[in-house]
C-alpha cells in the first residue's frame, strides 16, 4: 500500500484537514459514507500499480 509523505500529512493536518491511507476498496467506502452524511471530503487514490 503507498503512503502518502508525512510532510504532506502533517502540512494537510496544520491546516486543520484530517488525512487516512487505506486500501481503495476502504476508502472508496469511507468516501461515499462520509459524502452521504453531508461531511466535506475528498480523495486521492494512487491507481498507477
Amino acid at each position: 500500500m503507498m503512503q502518502p509523505e508525512q510532510t504532506l500529512s502533517n502540512e494537510l493536518e496544520s491546516r486543520g484537514i484530517a488525512t487516512k491511507a487505506m486500501p481503495t476498496k476502504e476508502a472508496v467506502q469511507e468516501y461515499n459514507a462520509l459524502h452521504e452524511q453531508g461531511r466535506k471530503v475528498a480523495a486521492c487514490f494512487h491507481l498507477t500499480c
